[in-house]
């Protein structure tokens, strides 16, 4: 795939989102907050992308992608079960909760 600047940058955007929104998750499944750390890496590796996307983007855009990916695989699915559970249905409707009649 060949990257512009602007698609490299949209993809180093897209990533490092992506990847901070599935860490916030899974920390705050447990009730806590992600460390300090991450977040001065995400913004780092933000930095450090944007820059490399000025002179070489089809080299940035392609470890923006590797980002994506290693983040879905390691914090994809306890992301994915703290949302599913926070969303579970208990399997009745609303209307049959309360007993109500449907008109």
């Amino acid at each position: 795939m060949k990257f512009t600047t602007d698609k490299a940058n949209a993809h180093i955007v897209t990533a490092l989102g992506v990847s901070g929104a599935l860490v916030l998750v899974k920390a705050g499944a447990k009730g806590d907050m992600p460390p300090v750390r991450t977040w001065i890496g995400l913004t780092f590796a933000g930095m450090a992308l944007s820059v490399m996307a000025q002179s070489w983007p089809d080299m940035a855009g392609g470890i923006a992608m590797l980002v994506l990916l290693t983040s879905v695989f390691v914090y994809g699915k306890p992301a994915y079960d703290a949302i599913n559970k926070a969303t579970k249905s208990s399997g009745k409707s609303t209307a049959e909760k309360t007993n109500a009649r449907a008109v």
